[in-house]
């Protein structure tokens, strides 16, 4: 493949993929034994790390964009949810490059991350100032919308790993019309306030793809959503003032 072909394959939106184990830390390359993201603090504690988007431009530049919150370690202050802290804020301007041959990205500009901004290439951060100017990440392209980073943070092997999935097409669209549904995240039932009576809904994967779709939905009984699978989704309701759209997390 072309060193475009790849670098196309990393273009684009990408977030931690809304999953346990996600990312995690270990002793050796592909053993993330020490410790990994577990699946309540997917849509809990770290909920504001998983709205965290990584976006490779085509022109090369690179941003982090983190909204009002992300999730914030001692290092940088404090335990949970809080303001970003610079330099991992996003605003410093930063470029990326992919190296075809050796299957890395590179990020230069201080602050610049992927997945978290504590480890870096043989360390991690014990405060802000601390960042380095470039990381050098490895990356193993799983599909056109999945990707596996990894860094290595030590002499003695222990590697870091994030999986990140691309924000689609059919994913930028649902931002476009929303909906309120809840509870969010949702065990069983989920409820939908359209303000209308639902003709259909669609419930899509992160992928775009259709994994459930009902007609003549009972609003007032809610939706039976316990046969998915944990992780997020999209929802698509059709009413006769036309398609909306909204975002769910499924514990």
């Amino acid at each position: 493949m072309s060193t475009i072909g790849l670098m196309a394959q990393v273009e684009g939106t990408w977030k931690l993929t809304p999953k346990a184990g996600a990312f995690g830390v270990g002793p050796a390359k592909g053993d993330y034994s020490w410790w990994s993201v577990p699946a309540p603090e997917v849509t809990g504690a770290r909920v504001c790390q998983f709205d965290d988007q990584f976006v490779f431009n085509a022109d090369g530049t690179f941003q982090n964009i983190l909204g009002d919150k992300t999730y914030i370690e001692g290092w940088q202050g404090s335990d949970g949810c809080g303001t970003p802290v610079a330099p991992h804020d996003g605003k410093t301007a930063a470029k990326w490059s992919f190296n075809m041959a050796a299957k890395t990205v590179t990020l230069k500009g201080k602050g610049a991350y992927l997945g978290l901004p504590k480890p870096y290439n043989l360390g991690e951060l014990k405060a802000p100032a601390d960042a380095p100017d470039s990381i050098v990440y490895e990356v193993t392209v799983v599909d056109a919308n999945n990707v596996i980073i990894e860094i290595k943070i030590s002499a003695a092997g222990a590697y870091w790993k994030y999986e990140l999935t691309r924000e689609t097409a059919s994913n930028t669209a649902i931002k476009n019309n929303t909906v309120k549904v809840f509870p969010n995240p949702v065990n069983n039932t989920l409820f939908v306030n359209a303000n209308a009576t639902v003709n259909q809904l669609t419930i899509r994967d992160l992928s775009g793809k259709a994994v459930h779709t009902q007609t003549n939905v009972n609003t007032e009984k809610g939706i039976d959503v316990s046969f998915l699978n944990t992780g997020a989704y999209f929802i698509s309701v059709e009413t006769a003032n036309g398609t909306q759209n909204a975002k769910f997390i499924k514990q």
